[in-house]
């Protein structure tokens, strides 16, 4: 391997949030390399960062920013580096769909036991 790759996420999105995504790449060997670097999304398996290619010198970590809006699923990013065509590394994450509990739902919810119970009991209102 001539690269590690790391990939810079959240954990949780909701759906129709941007989900910025950060694919640091790090050059191991001794010589400056060209490297490809790419991301996807699956599913819907598209390619939210196109290939760019970078000189990343020896040692140095390049930072390749790209973002795709959030699906009402969990979704598995796929990070790859390429060296001469050649696939060197892939690092992978989810970023899990954060479900939303309408705001103010449960005052609703026990007024209608409240009143139910009284029903139940002949209070009446």
């Amino acid at each position: 391997m001539y690269t590690d790759i790391q990939i810079d996420a959240p954990d949780s999105a909701r759906e129709g949030d941007e989900v910025s995504v950060t694919i640091k790449v790090t050059n191991l060997t001794a010589a400056a390399l060209n490297i490809d670097v790419g991301g996807v999304a699956e599913p819907p398996d598209g390619l939210f960062m196109g290939f760019e290619t970078r000189l990343i010198e020896p040692g140095a970590t390049e930072n390749f920013s790209g973002s795709f809006i959030m699906h009402d699923y969990d979704v598995t990013i796929h990070a790859y580096s390429y060296f001469q065509d050649t696939l060197d590394n892939e690092a992978e994450v989810v970023v899990s769909l954060k479900e939303i509990t309408p705001a103010g739902c449960l005052p609703v919810v026990i007024l209608g036991l409240v009143i139910l119970a009284a029903i139940a009991i002949g209070v009446g209102w």
